[in-house]
């Protein structure tokens, strides 16, 4: 990317595997379930990181012996963090499994954020911490990282509900699954430059905003989706969707870093991730329970399933319209770019 290239079209290009792999994955994992064991579908994850392991090493730039500092790792925060982000995963994950809550998910729950409180009490009185929270002092920031967790839940909580709807309530083969969520990528990628575009013109605030109106007008339709709904009508709502999560995930990710220094994105970009996956995590566990609450309480077959599914569906609408409220507190404007080289 050249230098002085701003960052919303910075954000298109760097969020394009984010785009892709949403897309190819789960085909590549229906393909893998037809003709493999199931737990092969975690062993195909290996070659990729031995890909990205080889291409990290060849391509990305050595450092720069001028710019290396003496501050040593921060083992206390390892010990802390890793642990804790390990430990509340895994507790909100299990949360979704069962007639309730487990006594062990609700263990690791309690564990982990103890060790995250700590480790954030342990990071704001070092030096030089694994990953410095007082960049949450930084607003953009800080926002951009509150949208990440609200749009986990209208996110990752689909990609979890329309397999199990398309494989369970319609008959689906997984690979059919897989393929019939492709429309939702292919609408990420129309987005994509416009999205970043228009970030770079306007300011992340009005793209934010607008992204997840057309994000919730893709989802409300799930919500009313019956057993006689056709695949193209659904092919085409997911476009709709996916053309709105595009223009959603650009203006956070480029508000999220352009009011920083070079030096803090490193830090950032490490929170950035942290939201994210604790957004998933919980978004998915949050409309897991949703679903699997509304299986109880309507009779078994076909009717009461496709009943459980909407009401999971207008939950997701519900966190969608709770992101599109928060994005309206972005920051306006293009606020100050680093530059590309520096992204």
């Amino acid at each position: 990317i050249a230098k002085g290239g701003s960052m919303g079209s910075i954000s298109a290009v760097m969020m394009l595997p984010a785009v892709i792999g949403p897309m190819l994955g789960p085909v590549l994992c229906g393909v893998v379930l037809m003709y493999l064991d199931w737990r092969w579908a975690f062993w195909i994850n290996v070659l990729p990181c031995l890909a990205a392991l080889a291409l990290a090493w060849k391509l990305l730039p050595p450092d720069d012996p001028s710019t290396r500092t003496t501050a040593r790792l921060d083992v206390l925060g390892v010990l802390l963090l890793s642990p804790g982000i390990a430990a509340l995963l895994f507790g909100v994950s299990r949360i979704a499994h069962g007639n309730g809550p487990e006594v062990a998910a609700l263990a690791c729950l309690v564990t982990g954020t103890v060790l995250v409180t700590l480790f954030w009490v342990h990071a704001a009185r070092t030096e030089n911490p694994l990953v410095d929270v007082r960049l949450l002092g930084v607003a953009s920031l800080r926002r951009s990282l509150q949208l990440f967790v609200l749009s986990g839940f209208s996110n990752y909580g689909a990609l979890l509900l329309l397999p199990l709807y398309f494989q369970g309530v319609r008959g689906m083969t997984a690979l059919q699954a897989g393929l019939l969520l492709v429309p939702q990528g292919l609408g990420s990628l129309l987005s994509r430059g416009l999205a970043g575009s228009l970030t770079d013109r306007v300011g992340p605030r009005p793209v934010a905003v607008a992204g997840f109106v057309v994000v919730l007008l893709g989802t409300i339709p799930l919500a009313l989706i019956g057993a006689q709904t056709g695949f193209v009508t659904l092919s085409l709502v997911l476009v709709l969707r996916g053309f709105g999560l595009g223009g959603v995930t650009i203006p956070i990710m480029a508000c999220a870093y352009r009011d920083l220094d070079p030096s803090g994105i490193p830090h950032a970009s490490t929170l950035v991730r942290i939201a994210m996956q604790l957004g998933g995590a919980f978004g998915t566990a949050a409309l897991a329970v949703v679903l699997h609450a509304g299986m109880r309480a309507h009779p078994a077959g076909t009717a009461g399933q496709i009943s459980a599914f909407d009401a999971a569906f207008a939950w997701t609408a519900a966190f969608t319209a709770l992101a599109m409220v928060s994005a309206a507190f972005l920051p306006g404007g293009r606020g100050q770019m680093v530059d590309g080289e520096a992204a």
